[in-house]
């Protein structure tokens, strides 16, 4: 069910400590640990023709992943 735009805490009653995921407002350190654990990731690609970061290719492929896509048709979508 829909509850509207307010805080995880306002939503919930809960205070932020207390939840277990992690509230909008947190991209930043979201993004770091997921950044931290790819790190090792070697770019196996060579240095003609890329144009984005490899761990942003990483990225998209595991969300797209997560929401369903099944192969790399699905992905670019």
């Amino acid at each position: 069910m829909v509850v509207g735009f307010g805080t995880s805490s306002e939503i919930t009653g809960k205070n932020k400590q207390d939840s277990q995921f992690a509230s909008a407002t947190d991209f930043e350190q979201v993004h770091q640990q997921l950044a931290d654990n790819f790190k090792d990731l070697q770019d196996p690609r060579g240095k003609q023709g890329v144009l984005h970061p490899f761990i942003s290719i990483v990225m998209i492929a595991l969300l797209a992943t997560i929401g369903g896509a099944t192969g790399w048709e699905d992905i670019e979508t």
